[in-house]
């Protein structure tokens, strides 16, 4: 009997061994692929400013992309910039910075703007719309993807976000481009429309500015 002991013993501590090593390269793991603080969507955010070197920013809108990937839209007040950055985010815990676009300036003249880019991650094409609103009597966005779906956005304070993604391999997913900006008053009628070559509204330029609906 005490022999049989004295067997099992060495079998534990190898296996304690074997648990130690698995635990401690997944500790590696996770601090090289992933922020200091790889909980939250905020972590993510301020490795990617940081390692930029750009002052901190609040996330005012997170929108889901597909395939455990979010669009991060960032607002830094004091210095009147926002950026757009990617996140995945594996097991359901852990955010990764997966790059973006940073330092828009916010523009005071320009009502509405429509902003738009593309990254791939993982296998699929993800595209996003990002841009500023200033105008009040704005109360609704719409855009129309170049497949017909309609997405209705809602802004953040001066901003507003959207994005999508399709398989790499799918070349419907090009004509993204084409897809438009509809905008809405308070009694529902339409005000402004915007597309790929019509990206802005210029205060200055009142109701005849490019891609006002006159």
């Amino acid at each position: 009997m005490r022999r049989n002991r004295l067997k099992k013993r060495p079998a534990v501590r190898g296996h304690l061994i074997r648990w130690l090593i698995i635990v401690l390269g997944l500790v590696l793991w996770v601090r090289i692929y992933y922020p200091a603080n790889p909980w939250s969507a905020e972590g993510a955010a301020e490795e990617a400013l940081r390692g930029i070197q750009l002052p901190p920013a609040q996330i005012v809108e997170t929108v889901d992309s597909g395939n455990g990937s979010y669009l991060l839209l960032l607002f830094d007040e004091d210095n009147r910039m926002f950026h757009q950055m990617y996140a995945s985010r594996i097991f359901g815990l852990l955010w990764r910075n997966r790059g973006g676009g940073f330092g828009s300036e916010l523009k005071p003249d320009v009502l509405l703007s429509f902003k738009s880019g593309m990254t791939t991650l993982d296998n699929r094409r993800h595209y996003y719309f990002v841009g500023q609103l200033h105008d009040p009597d704005v109360l609704e966005l719409k855009i129309v993807w170049h497949d017909g779906l309609e997405q209705t956005v809602k802004p953040s304070g001066e901003l507003y976000a959207a994005s999508r993604s399709f398989p790499a391999k799918e070349a419907n997913g090009d004509k993204a481009w084409d897809s438009k900006l509809f905008a809405y008053d308070r009694n529902g009628n339409l005000k402004y429309e915007l597309n790929a070559e019509r990206t802005e509204i210029i205060a200055s330029q009142g109701q005849d500015s490019v891609g006002a609906v006159r």
